[in-house]
Protein backbone atom coordinates (compact mmCIF):
# COMPACT_ATOMS: atom_id res chain seq x y z
CA UNK A 1 0.00 0.00 0.00
CA UNK A 2 1.46 3.42 -1.25
CA UNK A 3 2.06 5.79 2.04
CA UNK A 4 0.56 9.39 1.06
CA UNK A 5 3.34 11.59 -0.08
CA UNK A 6 4.36 14.26 2.55
CA UNK A 7 4.33 11.18 5.09
CA UNK A 8 6.56 9.27 2.33
CA UNK A 9 8.98 12.20 2.53
CA UNK A 10 9.17 13.07 6.25
CA UNK A 11 10.10 9.40 6.84
CA UNK A 12 12.52 9.25 3.44
CA UNK A 13 13.66 12.54 5.93
CA UNK A 14 14.42 10.99 8.59
CA UNK A 15 16.93 8.31 7.54
CA UNK A 16 19.66 11.43 7.71
CA UNK A 17 21.10 9.77 4.44
CA UNK A 18 22.03 12.73 1.63
CA UNK A 19 19.65 12.44 -1.83
CA UNK A 20 19.12 14.41 -4.97
CA UNK A 21 15.89 14.89 -6.80
CA UNK A 22 15.69 14.06 -10.43
CA UNK A 23 11.88 13.77 -11.54
CA UNK A 24 10.09 11.21 -9.88
CA UNK A 25 13.79 9.48 -8.77
CA UNK A 26 15.35 10.07 -5.35
CA UNK A 27 19.17 9.18 -5.92
CA UNK A 28 20.58 8.16 -2.59
CA UNK A 29 24.23 8.79 -1.80
CA UNK A 30 24.86 5.25 -0.70
CA UNK A 31 22.64 2.27 -0.09
CA UNK A 32 22.34 1.61 3.41
CA UNK A 33 21.77 -1.86 3.15
CA UNK A 34 25.08 -2.33 1.38
CA UNK A 35 27.90 0.67 1.42
CA UNK A 36 28.40 1.94 4.95
CA UNK A 37 29.44 5.02 3.73
CA UNK A 38 30.25 7.44 0.28
CA UNK A 39 31.46 5.79 -2.64
CA UNK A 40 33.71 6.69 -5.67
CA UNK A 41 30.33 7.64 -6.78
CA UNK A 42 28.39 8.30 -4.84
CA UNK A 43 24.28 9.44 -5.70
CA UNK A 44 24.31 6.84 -8.54
CA UNK A 45 23.42 3.25 -7.53
CA UNK A 46 20.51 3.05 -4.67
CA UNK A 47 17.27 4.79 -6.35
CA UNK A 48 13.98 5.53 -4.46
CA UNK A 49 10.71 6.14 -6.77
CA UNK A 50 9.11 8.60 -5.30
CA UNK A 51 5.41 7.67 -6.95
CA UNK A 52 5.37 4.05 -6.94
CA UNK A 53 7.29 4.12 -3.43
CA UNK A 54 9.86 1.08 -4.77
CA UNK A 55 13.77 1.34 -4.35
CA UNK A 56 16.70 -0.82 -6.14
CA UNK A 57 20.29 -0.92 -5.60
CA UNK A 58 22.29 -1.89 -8.79
CA UNK A 59 25.32 -1.42 -7.56
CA UNK A 60 28.08 -3.59 -8.94
CA UNK A 61 28.91 -6.84 -6.73
CA UNK A 62 25.90 -4.52 -4.61
CA UNK A 63 23.52 -6.36 -2.22
CA UNK A 64 21.06 -6.01 -5.20
CA UNK A 65 17.76 -5.44 -2.61
CA UNK A 66 15.07 -4.07 -4.19
CA UNK A 67 11.19 -3.79 -3.10
CA UNK A 68 8.68 -1.17 -1.96
CA UNK A 69 7.97 0.69 1.20
CA UNK A 70 7.22 -1.97 3.23
CA UNK A 71 9.89 -4.09 2.71
CA UNK A 72 12.18 -1.29 3.01
CA UNK A 73 11.29 0.00 6.45
CA UNK A 74 11.66 -4.49 7.82
CA UNK A 75 15.03 -4.36 6.29
CA UNK A 76 15.74 -0.93 7.82
CA UNK A 77 14.38 -2.32 11.24
CA UNK A 78 12.03 0.00 11.68
CA UNK A 79 8.47 -2.45 11.17
CA UNK A 80 8.37 -5.87 13.09
CA UNK A 81 5.64 -7.74 11.37
CA UNK A 82 5.77 -11.13 12.89
CA UNK A 83 5.19 -11.25 16.70
CA UNK A 84 4.80 -13.40 19.71
CA UNK A 85 1.86 -14.08 21.48
CA UNK A 86 3.18 -10.94 23.36
CA UNK A 87 4.84 -8.16 21.95
CA UNK A 88 8.48 -8.15 23.00
CA UNK A 89 9.75 -4.94 25.00
CA UNK A 90 13.48 -4.67 25.89
CA UNK A 91 14.24 -3.61 29.57
CA UNK A 92 17.89 -2.25 30.55
CA UNK A 93 19.34 -4.22 33.51
CA UNK A 94 18.98 -2.64 36.70
CA UNK A 95 21.57 -1.37 39.06
CA UNK A 96 23.87 -5.36 40.79
CA UNK A 97 25.91 -3.96 44.21
CA UNK A 98 26.71 -7.88 44.28
CA UNK A 99 28.67 -7.45 40.97
CA UNK A 100 32.42 -7.02 41.59
CA UNK A 101 34.44 -4.62 39.12
CA UNK A 102 38.04 -4.73 38.77
CA UNK A 103 39.14 -7.09 41.52
CA UNK A 104 42.93 -8.29 40.45
CA UNK A 105 42.17 -11.25 42.74
CA UNK A 106 39.61 -12.08 40.32
CA UNK A 107 41.52 -11.12 37.35
CA UNK A 108 44.88 -13.50 37.43
CA UNK A 109 42.93 -16.36 38.51
CA UNK A 110 40.85 -15.78 34.81
CA UNK A 111 43.96 -15.22 33.13
CA UNK A 112 45.48 -18.44 34.73
CA UNK A 113 42.52 -20.32 33.82
CA UNK A 114 41.37 -19.14 30.39
CA UNK A 115 44.73 -17.00 28.99
CA UNK A 116 43.02 -13.70 29.06
CA UNK A 117 45.03 -10.80 30.22
CA UNK A 118 43.69 -8.77 33.60
CA UNK A 119 44.15 -5.78 30.98
CA UNK A 120 41.29 -6.75 28.40
CA UNK A 121 39.15 -8.10 31.37
CA UNK A 122 39.44 -4.49 32.80
CA UNK A 123 39.17 -3.32 29.18
CA UNK A 124 35.62 -4.79 28.65
CA UNK A 125 34.26 -4.78 32.17
CA UNK A 126 34.24 -7.82 32.97
CA UNK A 127 32.98 -8.60 36.48
CA UNK A 128 32.27 -11.40 39.69
CA UNK A 129 29.23 -12.34 40.77
CA UNK A 130 28.88 -14.63 43.98
CA UNK A 131 25.66 -16.52 44.67
CA UNK A 132 26.34 -18.85 47.89
CA UNK A 133 29.00 -21.16 47.07
CA UNK A 134 28.46 -19.70 43.19
CA UNK A 135 31.06 -18.11 41.10
CA UNK A 136 29.79 -16.10 38.35
CA UNK A 137 31.62 -14.29 35.39
CA UNK A 138 29.43 -11.53 34.39
CA UNK A 139 29.95 -10.45 30.81
CA UNK A 140 28.47 -6.83 30.16
CA UNK A 141 26.79 -5.56 26.50
CA UNK A 142 26.89 -2.36 25.85
CA UNK A 143 25.74 -0.09 23.07
CA UNK A 144 28.66 1.39 21.01
CA UNK A 145 27.68 5.12 22.95
CA UNK A 146 28.20 2.56 26.16
CA UNK A 147 25.15 2.37 27.90
CA UNK A 148 24.87 -0.92 29.20
CA UNK A 149 22.18 -3.17 27.40
CA UNK A 150 22.79 -6.47 28.95
CA UNK A 151 24.64 -9.01 31.34
CA UNK A 152 25.36 -12.52 31.04
CA UNK A 153 25.92 -14.44 33.89
CA UNK A 154 28.30 -17.84 33.51
CA UNK A 155 28.74 -20.38 36.34
CA UNK A 156 32.92 -20.29 36.42
CA UNK A 157 32.53 -24.48 37.08
CA UNK A 158 29.88 -25.07 35.09
CA UNK A 159 29.29 -23.84 31.63
CA UNK A 160 25.95 -24.90 31.21
CA UNK A 161 24.82 -23.01 34.34
CA UNK A 162 24.42 -19.29 32.17
CA UNK A 163 21.67 -17.14 32.13
CA UNK A 164 20.76 -13.48 30.51
CA UNK A 165 19.25 -10.50 31.72
CA UNK A 166 14.94 -11.13 31.71
CA UNK A 167 13.79 -8.81 29.19
CA UNK A 168 16.84 -7.34 27.50
CA UNK A 169 17.99 -7.04 24.13
CA UNK A 170 20.13 -9.37 22.28
CA UNK A 171 23.37 -7.32 21.06
CA UNK A 172 27.13 -8.06 20.10
CA UNK A 173 29.56 -8.41 22.59
CA UNK A 174 32.16 -5.61 22.31
CA UNK A 175 30.04 -3.15 20.57
CA UNK A 176 31.37 0.06 22.76
CA UNK A 177 35.24 -0.87 21.38
CA UNK A 178 34.13 -0.72 17.52
CA UNK A 179 34.73 2.04 15.44
CA UNK A 180 32.16 2.24 13.04
CA UNK A 181 34.05 4.48 10.52
CA UNK A 182 36.10 1.25 9.23
CA UNK A 183 34.78 -0.67 7.07
CA UNK A 184 35.24 -4.13 8.46
CA UNK A 185 33.69 -5.88 11.42
CA UNK A 186 35.02 -9.54 12.69
CA UNK A 187 32.79 -11.31 14.51
CA UNK A 188 33.35 -14.55 16.45
CA UNK A 189 31.00 -16.75 18.65
CA UNK A 190 32.28 -16.26 22.70
CA UNK A 191 33.03 -13.24 24.73
CA UNK A 192 36.77 -15.22 25.55
CA UNK A 193 37.08 -15.27 21.28
CA UNK A 194 36.14 -12.03 21.80
CA UNK A 195 38.60 -11.21 24.60
CA UNK A 196 41.41 -13.36 22.67
CA UNK A 197 41.21 -11.22 19.06
CA UNK A 198 41.59 -7.78 20.80
CA UNK A 199 44.29 -9.41 23.18
CA UNK A 200 46.27 -10.27 19.83
CA UNK A 201 45.59 -6.61 18.69
CA UNK A 202 42.51 -7.21 16.30
CA UNK A 203 40.61 -4.49 16.36
CA UNK A 204 36.78 -3.81 15.79
CA UNK A 205 35.83 -7.43 17.43
CA UNK A 206 32.33 -8.70 18.57
CA UNK A 207 30.88 -11.90 19.68
CA UNK A 208 27.23 -13.21 19.30
CA UNK A 209 25.40 -12.60 22.59
CA UNK A 210 24.43 -16.32 22.95
CA UNK A 211 25.83 -18.84 20.55
CA UNK A 212 25.59 -18.93 16.68
CA UNK A 213 22.42 -19.06 15.95
CA UNK A 214 21.75 -16.18 17.19
CA UNK A 215 20.38 -13.38 14.89
CA UNK A 216 18.49 -10.68 15.88
CA UNK A 217 17.60 -7.28 14.34
CA UNK A 218 19.98 -5.32 16.35
CA UNK A 219 22.45 -7.53 15.53
CA UNK A 220 21.39 -6.83 11.71
CA UNK A 221 21.31 -2.78 12.11
CA UNK A 222 24.72 -2.87 13.44
CA UNK A 223 25.76 -4.94 10.43
CA UNK A 224 24.25 -2.59 8.07
CA UNK A 225 27.37 -0.01 9.52
CA UNK A 226 30.15 -1.76 7.59
CA UNK A 227 31.15 -3.30 4.25
CA UNK A 228 32.63 -6.09 5.03
CA UNK A 229 31.97 -8.74 7.67
CA UNK A 230 34.14 -11.74 8.19
CA UNK A 231 33.46 -14.48 10.41
CA UNK A 232 35.88 -15.90 13.21
CA UNK A 233 33.78 -19.16 14.12
CA UNK A 234 34.80 -22.22 15.82
CA UNK A 235 36.44 -24.27 13.01
CA UNK A 236 35.05 -27.59 13.74
CA UNK A 237 32.28 -28.81 11.71
CA UNK A 238 29.06 -27.44 13.71
CA UNK A 239 31.07 -23.65 14.28
CA UNK A 240 31.34 -23.49 10.28
CA UNK A 241 28.03 -24.45 9.68
CA UNK A 242 26.77 -21.59 11.92
CA UNK A 243 28.94 -19.27 10.02
CA UNK A 244 27.32 -20.43 6.79
CA UNK A 245 23.92 -19.66 8.61
CA UNK A 246 24.85 -16.65 10.05
CA UNK A 247 26.10 -15.29 6.67
CA UNK A 248 22.86 -16.55 4.80
CA UNK A 249 21.10 -14.10 7.22
CA UNK A 250 23.50 -10.98 7.17
CA UNK A 251 24.02 -11.12 3.52
CA UNK A 252 26.63 -13.53 1.33
CA UNK A 253 27.52 -10.78 -0.82
CA UNK A 254 29.29 -9.15 2.33
CA UNK A 255 30.33 -11.79 4.47
CA UNK A 256 34.03 -13.28 4.49
CA UNK A 257 34.40 -17.11 6.12
CA UNK A 258 37.65 -17.34 8.15
CA UNK A 259 38.83 -20.89 9.05
CA UNK A 260 40.78 -21.23 12.39
CA UNK A 261 44.52 -22.90 12.38
CA UNK A 262 42.76 -24.53 15.98
CA UNK A 263 39.26 -24.36 17.19
CA UNK A 264 38.32 -21.65 18.15
CA UNK A 265 40.05 -17.36 18.68
CA UNK A 266 41.27 -18.52 22.94
CA UNK A 267 42.97 -21.28 21.32
CA UNK A 268 45.01 -19.37 18.99
CA UNK A 269 45.34 -17.39 21.25
CA UNK A 270 46.94 -20.06 23.76
CA UNK A 271 48.95 -21.88 21.27
CA UNK A 272 50.88 -18.32 20.48
CA UNK A 273 49.85 -16.91 17.62
CA UNK A 274 50.08 -13.25 17.28
CA UNK A 275 48.83 -10.42 15.08
CA UNK A 276 50.74 -11.41 12.12
CA UNK A 277 49.36 -14.73 12.61
CA UNK A 278 45.59 -13.26 12.72
CA UNK A 279 46.12 -11.32 9.78
CA UNK A 280 47.51 -14.58 7.58
CA UNK A 281 44.27 -16.30 8.68
CA UNK A 282 41.79 -13.21 7.32
CA UNK A 283 44.11 -12.99 4.36
CA UNK A 284 43.24 -16.98 3.44
CA UNK A 285 38.97 -15.94 3.75
CA UNK A 286 37.05 -17.10 1.72
CA UNK A 287 33.84 -15.58 0.05
CA UNK A 288 30.41 -17.39 0.40
CA UNK A 289 29.04 -18.96 -3.14
CA UNK A 290 25.21 -18.73 -3.80
CA UNK A 291 23.79 -21.73 -4.14
CA UNK A 292 22.59 -21.44 -7.84
CA UNK A 293 25.08 -23.38 -9.48
CA UNK A 294 26.92 -25.74 -8.26
CA UNK A 295 29.20 -29.03 -9.47
CA UNK A 296 29.37 -32.48 -8.13
CA UNK A 297 32.64 -31.88 -5.96
CA UNK A 298 31.52 -28.61 -4.63
CA UNK A 299 28.41 -30.44 -3.65
CA UNK A 300 29.96 -33.44 -2.40
CA UNK A 301 30.07 -33.08 1.58
CA UNK A 302 26.42 -30.95 1.74
CA UNK A 303 25.27 -34.57 -0.22
CA UNK A 304 26.74 -37.16 2.36
CA UNK A 305 25.56 -34.70 5.04
CA UNK A 306 22.28 -34.95 3.91
CA UNK A 307 21.96 -38.72 3.18
CA UNK A 308 23.79 -39.25 6.71
CA UNK A 309 20.69 -37.14 8.29
CA UNK A 310 17.82 -39.33 8.58
CA UNK A 311 15.51 -36.45 9.43
CA UNK A 312 16.25 -34.95 6.23
CA UNK A 313 15.98 -37.54 3.83
CA UNK A 314 12.71 -39.44 6.44
CA UNK A 315 11.01 -36.46 8.28
CA UNK A 316 11.39 -35.80 11.86
CA UNK A 317 8.76 -37.89 13.31
CA UNK A 318 5.52 -36.62 14.80
CA UNK A 319 5.37 -37.97 18.33
CA UNK A 320 1.87 -39.98 19.24
CA UNK A 321 1.29 -40.05 15.24
CA UNK A 322 2.26 -43.88 13.79
CA UNK A 323 -0.23 -43.77 11.14
CA UNK A 324 1.13 -40.20 9.72
CA UNK A 325 4.93 -40.84 10.55
CA UNK A 326 4.34 -44.46 8.32
CA UNK A 327 2.70 -42.70 5.40
CA UNK A 328 4.12 -39.49 5.17
CA UNK A 329 7.42 -39.78 6.65
CA UNK A 330 7.25 -37.02 9.24
CA UNK A 331 8.03 -33.37 8.71
CA UNK A 332 10.83 -32.49 6.30
CA UNK A 333 12.02 -29.40 5.75
CA UNK A 334 12.63 -27.42 2.36
CA UNK A 335 8.82 -28.91 0.97
CA UNK A 336 6.13 -27.31 0.47
CA UNK A 337 2.80 -29.04 1.30
CA UNK A 338 -0.37 -28.48 -0.05
CA UNK A 339 -3.73 -28.46 2.09
CA UNK A 340 -7.22 -28.74 0.64
CA UNK A 341 -10.69 -29.75 1.36
CA UNK A 342 -14.01 -28.93 1.04
CA UNK A 343 -15.37 -25.72 3.11
CA UNK A 344 -16.01 -26.16 6.74
CA UNK A 345 -14.37 -29.48 6.95
CA UNK A 346 -11.64 -28.28 8.91
CA UNK A 347 -8.35 -27.34 6.88
CA UNK A 348 -7.27 -24.39 9.30
CA UNK A 349 -7.84 -26.67 12.12
CA UNK A 350 -5.91 -29.22 10.88
CA UNK A 351 -3.25 -26.86 9.84
CA UNK A 352 -3.21 -25.27 13.25
CA UNK A 353 -2.67 -28.85 14.79
CA UNK A 354 0.39 -29.40 12.71
CA UNK A 355 1.65 -26.04 14.31
CA UNK A 356 1.48 -27.47 17.49
CA UNK A 357 2.56 -31.06 17.04
CA UNK A 358 5.56 -29.39 14.54
CA UNK A 359 6.25 -27.08 17.93
CA UNK A 360 6.42 -30.52 19.86
CA UNK A 361 9.27 -32.26 17.96
CA UNK A 362 11.25 -28.90 17.81
CA UNK A 363 10.39 -27.13 15.38
CA UNK A 364 9.74 -23.38 15.67
CA UNK A 365 6.27 -22.18 13.65
CA UNK A 366 4.84 -19.20 11.51
CA UNK A 367 1.61 -18.95 11.27
CA UNK A 368 0.51 -16.69 8.38
CA UNK A 369 -3.58 -15.98 9.53
CA UNK A 370 -5.05 -13.68 6.67
CA UNK A 371 -8.78 -14.54 7.42
CA UNK A 372 -9.51 -14.89 11.31
CA UNK A 373 -8.93 -12.27 13.85
CA UNK A 374 -6.37 -12.42 16.67
CA UNK A 375 -8.15 -13.60 19.03
CA UNK A 376 -9.90 -15.98 17.45
CA UNK A 377 -6.81 -17.88 16.25
CA UNK A 378 -5.74 -17.90 19.81
CA UNK A 379 -8.58 -19.38 21.08
CA UNK A 380 -8.84 -22.16 19.10
CA UNK A 381 -4.90 -22.29 19.96
CA UNK A 382 -5.41 -22.66 23.40
CA UNK A 383 -8.38 -25.32 22.55
CA UNK A 384 -6.06 -27.34 20.71
CA UNK A 385 -3.62 -27.37 23.35
CA UNK A 386 -5.91 -28.19 25.88
CA UNK A 387 -8.65 -30.47 24.33
CA UNK A 388 -11.39 -27.68 26.06
CA UNK A 389 -14.04 -26.40 24.78
CA UNK A 390 -14.15 -22.87 24.83
CA UNK A 391 -17.66 -22.03 24.58
CA UNK A 392 -21.21 -23.41 25.37
CA UNK A 393 -24.93 -22.96 25.06
CA UNK A 394 -27.08 -22.65 28.24
CA UNK A 395 -30.19 -24.09 27.30
CA UNK A 396 -31.86 -22.35 30.54
CA UNK A 397 -30.52 -18.75 29.47
CA UNK A 398 -30.69 -19.65 25.46
CA UNK A 399 -27.45 -17.84 24.57
CA UNK A 400 -23.70 -19.11 24.28
CA UNK A 401 -21.58 -18.77 27.09
CA UNK A 402 -17.60 -18.14 27.49
CA UNK A 403 -16.66 -21.79 29.20
CA UNK A 404 -13.65 -21.43 31.36
CA UNK A 405 -12.61 -19.31 34.32
CA UNK A 406 -10.07 -15.89 33.69
CA UNK A 407 -7.67 -17.79 36.02
CA UNK A 408 -7.74 -20.73 33.69
CA UNK A 409 -7.44 -18.98 31.00
CA UNK A 410 -4.55 -16.77 31.35
CA UNK A 411 -2.71 -19.76 32.60
CA UNK A 412 -3.31 -21.26 29.24
CA UNK A 413 -2.14 -17.89 27.26
CA UNK A 414 0.76 -17.88 29.25
CA UNK A 415 1.84 -21.57 27.94
CA UNK A 416 1.00 -20.82 24.46
CA UNK A 417 3.48 -17.80 25.00
CA UNK A 418 6.09 -20.13 26.08
CA UNK A 419 5.78 -22.13 23.01
CA UNK A 420 8.45 -21.41 19.29
CA UNK A 421 5.29 -19.93 17.20
CA UNK A 422 5.00 -16.84 16.16
CA UNK A 423 2.66 -15.01 14.20
CA UNK A 424 1.48 -12.32 11.11
CA UNK A 425 1.34 -8.94 13.20
CA UNK A 426 -1.80 -7.99 10.87
CA UNK A 427 -1.87 -4.78 12.63
CA UNK A 428 1.47 -3.87 11.11
CA UNK A 429 0.47 -4.94 7.14
CA UNK A 430 -2.01 -2.53 4.68
CA UNK A 431 -5.07 -1.42 5.66
CA UNK A 432 -6.73 -3.49 3.45
CA UNK A 433 -5.53 -6.52 4.81
CA UNK A 434 -4.60 -8.02 1.62
CA UNK A 435 -0.97 -8.85 0.69
CA UNK A 436 1.02 -9.42 -2.66
CA UNK A 437 3.61 -11.95 -2.84
CA UNK A 438 7.17 -9.75 -2.49
CA UNK A 439 5.64 -8.79 1.25
CA UNK A 440 4.82 -12.33 2.19
CA UNK A 441 8.68 -13.56 1.07
CA UNK A 442 9.76 -10.26 2.93
CA UNK A 443 7.31 -11.41 5.94
CA UNK A 444 9.07 -15.28 6.10
CA UNK A 445 12.53 -13.86 5.51
CA UNK A 446 12.25 -11.81 8.60
CA UNK A 447 10.95 -14.94 10.54
CA UNK A 448 13.90 -16.88 9.23
CA UNK A 449 16.61 -14.45 10.49
CA UNK A 450 15.08 -13.88 13.67
CA UNK A 451 12.80 -16.17 14.81
CA UNK A 452 14.70 -19.16 12.96
CA UNK A 453 11.30 -20.56 12.01
CA UNK A 454 10.92 -24.45 9.98
CA UNK A 455 7.53 -24.42 9.82
CA UNK A 456 5.18 -21.85 8.09
CA UNK A 457 1.68 -22.09 7.73
CA UNK A 458 -0.09 -20.19 5.12
CA UNK A 459 -4.14 -19.87 5.71
CA UNK A 460 -4.56 -19.57 3.07
CA UNK A 461 -3.53 -18.64 -0.46
CA UNK A 462 -6.01 -17.54 -1.74
CA UNK A 463 -7.41 -14.92 0.15
CA UNK A 464 -3.76 -13.11 0.75
CA UNK A 465 -3.38 -13.20 -2.97
CA UNK A 466 -6.98 -11.77 -3.33
CA UNK A 467 -7.36 -13.31 -6.24
CA UNK A 468 -10.53 -12.09 -7.56
CA UNK A 469 -9.18 -8.86 -8.12
CA UNK A 470 -6.13 -10.07 -10.22
CA UNK A 471 -6.20 -9.50 -13.84
CA UNK A 472 -4.73 -13.10 -14.36
CA UNK A 473 -6.01 -15.44 -11.08
CA UNK A 474 -4.22 -18.38 -12.51
CA UNK A 475 -1.12 -16.40 -13.51
CA UNK A 476 -0.75 -14.98 -9.83
CA UNK A 477 -1.42 -18.06 -8.13
CA UNK A 478 1.35 -19.95 -10.09
CA UNK A 479 3.62 -17.19 -9.59
CA UNK A 480 3.24 -18.18 -6.11
CA UNK A 481 3.44 -21.82 -5.93
CA UNK A 482 7.06 -21.29 -7.85
CA UNK A 483 7.48 -18.99 -5.47
CA UNK A 484 7.01 -20.98 -2.17
CA UNK A 485 9.22 -23.24 -4.07
CA UNK A 486 11.83 -21.18 -4.13
CA UNK A 487 11.33 -20.29 -0.38
CA UNK A 488 11.38 -23.39 1.12
CA UNK A 489 15.36 -23.74 0.30
CA UNK A 490 16.06 -20.63 0.70
CA UNK A 491 14.31 -20.67 4.02
CA UNK A 492 15.38 -24.32 5.26
CA UNK A 493 11.53 -24.42 6.03
CA UNK A 494 8.86 -26.81 5.65
CA UNK A 495 5.65 -24.33 4.05
CA UNK A 496 2.18 -25.60 4.18
CA UNK A 497 -0.25 -23.90 2.16
CA UNK A 498 -4.04 -24.41 2.66
CA UNK A 499 -5.08 -23.63 -0.36
CA UNK A 500 -9.58 -23.95 -1.52
CA UNK A 501 -10.72 -26.59 -4.34
CA UNK A 502 -11.63 -25.44 -7.63
CA UNK A 503 -15.13 -27.46 -7.93
CA UNK A 504 -16.84 -28.84 -4.74
CA UNK A 505 -20.01 -30.42 -5.93
CA UNK A 506 -20.73 -32.50 -9.02
CA UNK A 507 -23.35 -30.00 -11.10
CA UNK A 508 -25.83 -33.23 -11.56
CA UNK A 509 -26.03 -34.97 -7.98
CA UNK A 510 -25.10 -31.85 -5.96
CA UNK A 511 -22.99 -34.46 -4.36
CA UNK A 512 -19.15 -33.16 -3.30
CA UNK A 513 -16.44 -34.03 -5.90
CA UNK A 514 -13.48 -36.71 -4.84
CA UNK A 515 -10.65 -34.14 -4.65
CA UNK A 516 -7.10 -34.57 -6.05
CA UNK A 517 -3.85 -32.88 -6.84
CA UNK A 518 -5.63 -31.19 -9.60
CA UNK A 519 -8.59 -29.52 -7.46
CA UNK A 520 -5.64 -26.98 -6.39
CA UNK A 521 -8.52 -23.63 -7.62
CA UNK A 522 -7.03 -21.80 -10.23
CA UNK A 523 -3.47 -23.26 -10.55
CA UNK A 524 -1.49 -25.44 -12.67
CA UNK A 525 1.51 -25.41 -10.99
CA UNK A 526 0.32 -27.06 -7.90
CA UNK A 527 0.42 -30.55 -8.79
CA UNK A 528 3.92 -29.42 -10.27
CA UNK A 529 5.36 -27.65 -7.36
CA UNK A 530 3.92 -29.49 -4.68
CA UNK A 531 6.14 -31.79 -2.74
CA UNK A 532 3.00 -33.09 -0.97
CA UNK A 533 -0.52 -32.79 -1.70
CA UNK A 534 -3.18 -33.44 1.27
CA UNK A 535 -7.19 -33.48 1.47
CA UNK A 536 -8.87 -33.00 4.58
CA UNK A 537 -12.51 -34.54 5.08
CA UNK A 538 -14.64 -35.50 7.43
CA UNK A 539 -17.78 -36.83 7.73
CA UNK A 540 -21.43 -35.39 8.50
CA UNK A 541 -22.90 -35.55 12.19
CA UNK A 542 -19.18 -37.10 13.44
CA UNK A 543 -16.63 -36.13 14.77
CA UNK A 544 -14.16 -39.00 12.62
CA UNK A 545 -11.91 -37.11 10.18
CA UNK A 546 -9.77 -38.28 7.36
CA UNK A 547 -6.60 -36.84 6.03
CA UNK A 548 -5.72 -38.05 2.15
CA UNK A 549 -2.06 -38.08 1.09
CA UNK A 550 -2.51 -37.72 -2.47
CA UNK A 551 1.02 -36.80 -3.87
CA UNK A 552 4.56 -37.53 -1.75
CA UNK A 553 7.69 -36.94 -3.74
CA UNK A 554 10.15 -38.67 -0.84
CA UNK A 555 10.66 -41.32 1.66
CA UNK A 556 6.90 -42.23 2.30
CA UNK A 557 3.73 -43.18 0.28
CA UNK A 558 0.02 -42.89 -0.58
CA UNK A 559 -2.55 -43.43 2.21
CA UNK A 560 -5.17 -42.31 4.45
CA UNK A 561 -4.74 -41.56 8.44
CA UNK A 562 -7.80 -41.13 10.31
CA UNK A 563 -8.46 -38.62 13.37
CA UNK A 564 -11.04 -38.38 16.21
CA UNK A 565 -11.57 -35.26 17.19
CA UNK A 566 -12.19 -34.46 20.33
CA UNK A 567 -15.44 -32.51 21.63
CA UNK A 568 -14.11 -29.24 21.48
CA UNK A 569 -13.78 -29.34 17.69
CA UNK A 570 -10.47 -28.74 17.34
CA UNK A 571 -7.86 -31.08 18.41
CA UNK A 572 -7.18 -33.94 16.44
CA UNK A 573 -5.79 -37.62 17.74
CA UNK A 574 -5.19 -40.52 15.43
CA UNK A 575 -7.97 -43.17 15.17
CA UNK A 576 -8.72 -46.61 13.62
CA UNK A 577 -12.18 -45.32 12.58
CA UNK A 578 -12.77 -44.15 9.27
CA UNK A 579 -14.35 -41.34 8.11
CA UNK A 580 -15.13 -42.23 4.56
CA UNK A 581 -16.08 -38.96 3.61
Amino acid sequence: MVTDYFEFMQYIDSLGIPYKEHGDELYFEYCPFCEKGKTSKPYGHFHFNKEKQTFFCHHRNSCGESGGLYHFKMLMGHINPVRKTAQKKYTRPAEDKAIVHDSDKFYEMYHKERGISPEVLKKYDVGLKRDGSKRYIVYKFYSEKGILINRKYRNFRDKKDMRQEKGAELVYYGMQHVDTEKKDLYICEGEDDCHALAQMGLDNVVSLPSGAGTYTPAMDRFNGKFEQLYLMFDADETGQEGARKFAEKAGMHKCLNVVMNYKDARDCLLNGMDIFDVQKMLNRATVYKHDDITTAPEYRERFFKSIRNPEQITGKPIMGHTNFNRIVGGIRLQEVTILTGHTGRGKSTFAYNLAMWCHQIGHNVLIMNFENSMTALFKKLISIQTGEKMTYFDKIDNKWKFAQTDEWMKEQYEKLERKNICYLDKEGGSSDGYYDIKRVESIIEYAYKFYNINVVIIDHLHYFLKVSDARNPTYAIDEAIRKMSVWKTRFNCHILCITHPHKTEDSRSGKPVELGVYSGKGSSAIPQEADNFWVIGRRDGTNNSTLKIKKNRETGTFGEINYKVRENGNTFEESDTLSDF
